[in-house]
């Protein structure tokens, strides 16, 4: 290359096109059930709120006005004044603090879950004791850390089963036959039906 005049080059897989680059996703918001369900909800109420404001802006302006000094001159001036006129007359149904109740309330709960001694735990070898036990039980006991405000309403929820089965006994098709929750047997009462009546 030394004793070349020009040489002809193509850089390719670079910028965004390399693959620490496009390997990369966007980290998803999470939200739990019963966010998703609530923020289904506001955005009904959200579109109910804005349907009746137009209607009610369309029907003050389809109604003859009675009084002289109140009449526009333009129709589209005056229904968009009546609509954002009634958008704030009605903003009183958006529970907007709704959010904010509901972070005070799981605050509260996630505390509580650190102050349940059910949930504590003694530790068996003193030597294994260290930092990260709590310090007010003399650092022999550790009780439960709420790290993330949505765990309180997704405890108890299964959502995925994993197993190894290939399915050559199964046929692929899995049913729960019984948990033990707590020290408590759970029964599925349609597959313990239907082994009675094989």
């Amino acid at each position: 290359l030394v004793n070349s005049d020009f040489i002809y080059a193509l850089v390719i897989f670079v910028g965004r096109e390399t693959k620490l680059m496009l390997n990369r996703n966007q980290v998803p918001f999470k939200f739990s059930k019963f966010e998703q369900i609530l923020n289904r909800m506001i955005v009904c109420i959200l579109a109910f709120n804005f349907a009746l404001c137009v209607a009610f802006g369309f029907a003050a302006n389809v109604v003859a006005q009675p009084f002289v000094a109140l009449q526009r001159a333009s129709w589209l001036a005056s229904f968009a004044f009546d609509v954002c006129s009634w958008l704030i007359l009605t903003s009183w149904m958006i529970p907007f603090s709704l959010y904010v109740t509901l972070e005070l309330v799981k605050m509260v709960q996630a505390q509580w879950v650190a102050w349940d001694e059910q949930m504590a735990y003694e530790a068996a070898d003193e030597s294994k004791a260290g930092a990260e036990w709590d310090a007010e039980y003399g650092g022999h006991r550790r009780h439960a850390k709420t790290k993330n405000s949505n765990l309180n309403e997704e405890l108890g929820h299964v959502d995925y089963i994993f197993s190894d089965k290939t399915g050559t006994l199964t046929q692929n098709l899995m049913e729960l036959s019984k948990c033990s929750v707590g020290g408590r047997k759970y029964e599925n009462d349609a597959h313990a039906h239907a082994q009675a009546h094989a």
